[in-house]
């Protein structure tokens, strides 16, 4: 059982997941079931801080980074007494975006993971980007290393969140603004608001046609995958064309003519990236899952499905429960936490265009450390398939001299011990009553 955490560009709130993941070592594919989920709204104070990060001193940024670690860590602790969660084995939480630049090697989220440790009695794993950038890499979107492996019926996955990215084919890219822009013009519409409820504003606007080709036009659409957009992108190209058209149209123009470029861009790059071959015959036949918050913009999601028909696109969009499209990426990021404490690669470099696959995550302790009870729950069950021998009625286990397992293909320094387990053929799966959750890669 761990708990994935999500703080998006949009500044909805914390996103908070419970989920429970099983996978088979066989094939690398896992299922998960939500066990209980909520989003937190942040606060008209906590949006403006988060909004504000980019402009501060070093010291406020510092002293901001660890606030919102209290934030998430409180937060949290709030989330696991009221839904009665007694023992978690771990908190994946991705902290808020505030500096990405990986052209320039470095990305920055807030929300730090020692400071989230000390409000849980639960390993806390944070910063998922920054190894995945110093290897070269865009270090987004971090989302399509965990889609086949969770929703492997689906051939297309297109997240609308402050940005659209998309994963087909073994490509996974950042798309073009989505909810950043819808909201920046909401909120020139009227400051009251923080999104446009159901698409209700832009429906009764009209496209201004200069503005969408301007928008088009953007040079970034032109690059090739791998690639990824920030907030430091959308502010110096996006905002300038933005601000001028509202001189002289009227918001609710502005925000269909944004959703006419949001659209088109997503057509456009399911269009080039799909596969010759099509998509494989195996899975639910060319079915695009959309999640997150733009989801519910359901003029957006309408104008979408229209151009996908009208184009000729052999693509179904599919049906999707409420709480999938809300929290699909705070259960990206448990996943993705699991696999950092397996010593299982959770970015890969054909998506982000690094050196290598990594194991990218920060493993933060509680304050008392793992008590054995905590790892020795069976209320998870995880794939064990690296240094392990099986015989008649015993596998042996590899377990580090701190009786801390590390697993994976690089072990650290270790002293043999051996575990007795009852026999398991082939493609056994273990559960965490017969092993302990890794902490050291």
């Amino acid at each position: 059982m761990g708990v994935g955490v999500m703080s998006g560009t949009s500044l909805d709130g914390i996103d908070i997941c419970c989920v429970e993941l099983t996978g088979s070592d066989e094939n690398d594919i896992w299922s998960h079931k939500i066990l209980k989920a909520k989003t937190f709204p942040y606060s008209a104070e906590w949006t403006a801080r988060l909004r504000n990060a980019p402009e501060l001193p070093g010291c406020e940024l510092a002293k901001l980074h660890i606030d919102f670690g209290h934030l998430i860590g409180e937060t949290v602790s709030k989330f696991l007494q009221d839904n009665y969660i007694q023992q978690v084995q771990f908190i994946a939480s991705h902290g808020h975006t505030v500096f990405h630049q990986p052209e320039e090697r470095f990305t920055f989220q807030i929300g730090d993971g020692e400071t989230i440790a000390s409000h849980v009695n639960a390993c806390v794993v944070t910063n998922f980007r920054a190894k995945d950038v110093a290897l070269g890499g865009q270090g987004a979107p971090l989302s399509s290393g965990a889609e086949d492996h969770l929703y492997g019926t689906y051939n297309v996955f297109l997240n609308l969140g402050g940005f659209c990215n998309i994963t087909i084919d073994e490509k996974g890219f950042d798309i073009c603004p989505c909810n950043m822009l819808l909201n920046y013009v909401v909120q020139k519409h009227d400051p009251t608001l923080q999104f446009d409820p159901n698409g209700e504003i832009s429906r009764a606007g009209s496209v201004i046609p200069d503005l969408l080709m301007e928008l088009n036009q953007l040079t970034y659409y032109e690059r090739s995958p791998p690639k990824s957009l920030s907030r430091e992108w959308f502010e110096k190209e996006v905002v300038p064309l933005i601000d001028k058209s509202l001189e002289t149209h009227a918001p609710r123009d502005v925000l269909r003519t944004a959703i006419e470029h949001i659209t088109d861009q997503i057509c456009l790059a399911i269009e080039r990236n799909k596969a010759d071959d099509d998509f494989e015959p195996v899975r639910v036949e060319n079915s695009l899952l959309i999640t997150g918050g733009g989801a519910f913009n359901t003029f957006l999601v309408d104008i979408l499905k229209d151009k996908v028909e009208v184009r000729r696109m052999n693509l179904s969009v599919a049906d999707s429960d409420d709480q999938t499209i809300k929290f699909k990426e705070a259960i990206v990021f448990a996943f993705m936490g699991l696999r950092c404490l397996l010593s299982l690669a959770n970015v890969r470099q054909y998506v982000t265009g690094a050196e290598r696959d990594s194991v990218c995550g920060s493993i933060h302790l509680p304050p008392g450390g793992i008590p054995i009870s905590l790892l020795q729950t069976d209320q998870y069950t995880f794939s064990f398939k690296r240094k392990r021998s099986s015989t008649a009625g015993s596998a042996t286990l590899q377990i580090p001299g701190n009786g801390i397992f590390a697993g994976g293909d690089n072990y650290p320094p270790m002293k043999q011990r051996t575990a007795s387990l009852p026999a398991m053929p082939p493609g056994f799966q273990l559960s965490l009553a017969k092993a302990r959750l890794p902490l050291l890669e």
